[in-house]
């Protein structure tokens, strides 16, 4: 409860500082302490809640943390526990909108994760982060069971706006 409380604390005063324009360096350290904590706390609430504070900084919209804080959401994405990861893959849509830059994630590393996921949510989650890569083979072949089973979640459904095209239609 401590635990989580301060976490809502930090949550708080980052949502606060961002709309304040503070000091880079003060929301850096902040998005470290955050990277911290996702590592050594050992409850997966907060884990979770380091990872969706880093993901989102505050609630602002965008991404403005670094490669750096792109390396704690790509661990997150492989966490145990799969509230953790949902939250990272979540918060990794808008790292990859940020640029390369900032999110280093490359096509194989969603192919890696994409292979070791077994929940059919997060299977989707990744496709949609593919989706916004431009895999559009893997995001084809992913989600196309989902289309004809008719258990397509918002992930395959992003995911295939984001790389259909006239081309994949005939004429």
């Amino acid at each position: 409860f401590v635990r989580y409380t301060a976490l809502q604390t930090i949550n708080w005063a980052i949502y606060r500082l961002s709309y304040a324009k503070a000091d880079k360096a003060v929301r850096r350290d902040v998005r470290r302490l955050l990277g911290w904590v996702y590592k050594n706390d050992k409850t997966k609430e907060g884990r979770r809640k380091a990872i969706d504070i880093l993901g989102n900084d505050g609630g602002v919209i965008g991404f403005r943390g670094d490669a750096q804080d792109a390396r704690v959401l790509f661990k997150a994405a492989t966490d145990a526990e799969r509230n953790v990861r949902s939250v990272a893959l979540s918060e990794l849509r808008g790292c990859v909108k940020a640029g390369s830059a900032k999110c280093p994630l490359q096509p194989d590393q969603l192919r890696k994760w994409y292979g070791k996921e077994t929940d059919k949510s997060l299977k989707q989650s990744i496709a949609a982060l593919a989706g916004k890569l431009k895999m559009a083979k893997e995001v084809m072949d992913w989600c196309k069971s989902t289309v004809t089973d008719g258990s397509i979640y918002w992930g395959c459904r992003d995911a295939l706006k984001d790389v259909i095209a006239k081309e994949n239609f005939e004429d």
